[in-house]
């Protein structure tokens, strides 16, 4: 499943969350990978529709998912097109028996 959750208005972001866990098997060890962008922007209406920054995607999944690992996207891999911002690549493991290692 693909979706753009800078896309989606604020309110729908919790059934996004909701979304993602349902597709996962509580006793699978579902791997979950965003693309968080554009990051580092002021949150005063330029930029994509909704943005959000790095704490919402954690306010959104902590619940359920662990980060076991995030990293700045190297420059020659990020949008040529579109607007500004820093962008970073997470891993996300459901569950928090998982540790980094294990990636």
């Amino acid at each position: 499943m693909v979706s753009f959750l800078c896309a989606l208005p604020p309110a729908f972001r919790s059934q996004w969350s909701s979304h993602l866990t349902n597709l996962s098997r509580p006793d699978s060890e579902t791997t979950l990978i965003t693309l968080m962008f554009p990051l580092g922007l002021p949150m005063d209406g330029h930029g994509p529709p909704h943005p959000l920054p790095e704490e919402g995607y954690h306010e959104l999944l902590d619940a359920r998912w662990q980060m076991v690992m995030s990293e700045e996207v190297p420059l020659e891999w990020r949008r040529r097109r579109g607007g500004k911002g820093e962008e970073r690549l997470a891993v996300w493991r459901d569950g928090f028996e998982v540790s980094s290692a294990s990636i």
